[in-house]
């Protein structure tokens, strides 16, 4: 099994790898937002990855990316952002509530690797 690309969460001036796919549900109850791409690899099967920020206990949503290809020779993932597709820039995710899990991405080894954040 290929492990998928994480989302991430900007919190405190850190960044997490999240540990659930905040849209699914979204997703689920709106599916004519969900994006459709016709490139697909095995580490994205979901087709989107998202990046996310806390500001006053409240999940946004700071953008949406779908696969559009991978550059050779940079060896990197091309994407594009559709956040303007999906919802509206820095939108409160208020279809989710309650714990996140995050794993740190890098950085200052004094604080804790993983967190539980607790969202509105």
């Amino acid at each position: 099994m290929t492990l998928q690309r994480r989302d991430i969460l900007i919190y405190k001036a850190s960044s997490y790898y999240l540990d659930r796919d905040i849209f699914k549900s979204f997703f689920q109850q709106c599916p004519e937002k969900k994006p459709i791409t016709k490139n697909r690899m095995t580490s994205l099967i979901r087709g989107y990855y998202c990046e996310f920020e806390i500001k006053d206990s409240y999940l946004i949503t700071k953008d949406i990316f779908i696969y559009t290809g991978w550059n050779k020779d940079k060896n990197e993932l091309i994407s594009t952002s559709i956040l303007n597709q999906i919802l509206n820039e820095n939108s409160i995710c208020s279809w989710f509530t309650g714990n996140l899990f995050g794993y740190k991405i890098s950085g200052d080894q004094k604080e804790p690797s993983l967190i539980r954040i607790n969202c509105k």
